[in-house]
């Protein structure tokens, strides 16, 4: 084994030892059944296989004009390992900056928080169980029994029926079936209430991802 490939397995080693100590790259894989969770684990730590055969791809049409010449795939093996080092070296610093930023800065871009040790809060919460409620990314409006979600990007709409657990807490069933998930519902705990936003954690599997509810435009008004 040259130099150059001995260079690209360690790069490879080291970005996938990354991926695992940056987990989760999202709060949904807890979600998933097995199926889900399988194949999210290869997409994401399959990339760095998956970008060599577009590379290679690549490095032939570069060097098409070389095309019928001896040395041709030569050529083309010999610029696909560079493009492809290249490649690997703009991953490792993207999982490097997001190391750093996990465990030099403490910022952490998904971080577990135990979903049973969040507190709801105590204050009146009558506000947010009816109204329309929008955000940078969706549009939530909620009556006594039903959810809708919009998502603006694409406007397609997510219906959900709820109920109160608690007075800070709810449970919201999804009437689309999502055959990736282990049950097509989800529970939310409400932290904090504010006549401008509300706090509170979406539990995924054993764990609750922080959200904050901007912009209360219609309360106490049935939908």
């Amino acid at each position: 084994m040259n130099k150059k490939n001995k260079v690209i397995l360690i790069i490879l080693s080291i970005i996938l030892i990354e991926l695992v100590l940056i987990k989760p790259l999202s709060y949904d894989f807890y979600n998933f059944n097995n199926w889900g969770k399988s194949l999210t684990i290869i997409g994401v730590y399959g990339i760095p296989i998956y970008i060599l055969l577009p590379t290679f791809l690549i490095s032939m049409v570069l060097l098409v004009f070389k095309l019928g010449k001896k040395d041709y795939w030569t050529k083309v093996t010999s610029l696909t390992k560079n493009l492809y080092l290249g490649l690997c070296i703009l991953i490792l610093s993207i999982t490097s900056i997001l190391i750093f930023s996990k465990f030099g800065l403490g910022k952490d871009m998904y971080p577990l928080i135990q979903y049973t040790s969040i507190e709801g809060t105590k204050k009146d919460l009558t506000d947010i169980k009816v109204g329309t409620f929008i955000t940078d990314n969706y549009i939530i409006k909620r009556d006594n029994k039903t959810e809708f979600i919009i998502i603006k990007n694409t406007n397609d709409t997510l219906v959900s029926d709820i109920r109160w657990i608690s007075n800070y807490e709810y449970e919201a069933i999804s009437r689309t079936k999502n055959n990736w998930l282990k049950e097509n519902k989800t529970r939310i705990k409400i932290t904090n209430n504010t006549p401008d936003f509300y706090e509170c954690y979406i539990k995924y599997g054993d764990y609750g991802a922080y959200e904050k509810i901007n912009n209360k435009t219609i309360a106490n008004k049935p939908l």
